[in-house]
């Protein structure tokens, strides 16, 4: 039978946990810290024997024999305590370094001597460092109004509270207990406004904050100005041709009607090319997929999609680039012919380069970066020309939907 549950059993019949019990001393600490239960220096100078026990089965853990100056440290049974504790062989105190979430619990210190000294109870809790409020835009509810709503989140958190601050004015608030939660809140503000924002994450004993730039996060909703542009086109054609006759009108036409067959050739139709950001290219050439990203830090995934011309829901785009956040970088060949060692995919801002890019990398390729609230997307269509041409490596676009739209 171990001696705590002896210790226990008598401190049970001597009404222990009635009127009689200490007051359990409760102990607050953060991981990786290292803290120090204290004794009573003046009680233990007549008690010849002290145990510190740990949890709600009354494991001993640490034990001083002041007769024989002996002091001993044990282990639990999954070892979680392995050269962890400290025990000061003048005044018992018992201190744990390097402390883990998994060491929170209820130790108890028992003694026997000359005098009865009630068992001392502490109740330590150790909470996880919090991470900085990760605050975005949320697409979803982007319109053309004058409010931009916000996400602030957190991911892996346990016991936090998620907090919006208005100058020092709390907003809104939401909590958590369970093991490695993901919190998030939004919060609406105007585009202009000066008021001070801030998202807070805090515990019983730190905080997190991250203020709001509302300037840099609260950009406009793009517009579609598709309408706006053909009208002024039609008027900028009637005016080339009155300025400059026949010859020119000719040459637009001549110039519409290639590159409409190269399009439909292809597989892009004018509704497609409006939701496509055309990049061209030399074949030879290197050339960067712009995400328009800064970085991604905040987001969960980013995956790059290939399909050849005339791509569609029977022959689906295939996966070529995938990052996890904090995982290494996978790539993707389509077969041995293809993209073999060309491919880089830049980790901290999402761009894909493709290198000594080929006539038969031409087609679409479509990103997206996403986390459990939002999602960014993007489609390029790349058209590589041989080497002979004179083509330059402009990029041009806009936006509206994509042709055969494949899930990505």
């Amino acid at each position: 039978m171990k001696i705590s549950f002896l210790f226990f059993c008598l401190s049970l019949s001597d009404g222990v946990f009635g009127d009689g019990i200490d007051e359990i001393k409760s102990v607050l600490v953060i991981e990786g810290d290292s803290v120090t239960l204290h004794t009573d220096v003046s009680e233990i100078q007549r008690v010849d024997l002290m145990v510190w026990t740990f949890g709600p089965e009354y494991i001993r853990i640490a034990q001083l024999n002041r007769v024989s100056q002996i002091s001993s440290i044990y282990d639990v049974d999954d070892g979680r305590f392995r050269d962890r504790l400290l025990l000061n062989n003048n005044t018992g105190d018992l201190t744990i370094t390097n402390i883990r979430i998994k060491d929170s619990g209820l130790y108890v210190l028992e003694t026997i001597g000359e005098i009865d000294v009630l068992p001392k109870f502490y109740s330590i809790n150790v909470f996880a460092h919090l991470p900085v409020p990760v605050i975005i835009r949320d697409s979803s509810q982007c319109s053309s109004s004058s409010k931009c709503v916000l996400v602030c989140s957190v991911v892996n958190v346990t016991h936090v509270t998620l907090s919006w601050y208005k100058g020092n004015s709390l907003l809104s608030s939401i909590s958590v207990s369970d093991l490695n939660s993901s919190l998030s809140l939004n919060l609406e503000v105007e585009y202009q406004e000066n008021n001070i924002y801030s998202c807070v994450i805090n515990n019983p004993i730190r905080n997190q904050t991250k203020h709001l730039n509302i300037t840099e996060v609260c950009q406009p909703c793009p517009v579609d100005n598709s309408k706006k542009i053909k009208e002024p086109t039609v008027y900028i054609v009637l005016i080339s041709t009155a300025a400059t006759g026949i010859f020119v009108v000719l040459t637009f036409v001549t110039i519409f009607c290639i590159r409409r067959k190269l399009k439909h050739q292809h597989g892009l139709n004018d509704d497609t090319q409006k939701s496509v950001k055309t990049v061209k290219a030399k074949e030879g050439e290197s050339v960067t997929l712009n995400t328009g990203v800064t970085e991604i830090n905040g987001f969960d995934l980013i995956q790059w999609k290939f399909g050849e011309m005339g791509t569609s829901i029977t022959t689906p785009f295939a996966a070529i680039a995938r990052v996890k956040i904090g995982k290494n970088v996978t790539l993707n060949s389509l077969n041995e012919d293809k993209f073999s060692g060309r491919l880089q995919l830049d980790k901290e801002t999402g761009y894909l380069t493709i290198t000594n890019i080929k006539t038969t990398d031409s087609g679409l390729y479509k990103m997206k970066i996403k986390n459990n609230m939002s999602k960014i997307s993007k489609t390029f269509f790349v058209e590589v020309s041989e080497s002979t041409e004179t083509q330059g490596n402009d990029i041009e676009g806009t936006n509206t939907p994509l042709m055969n739209e494949a899930s990505v």
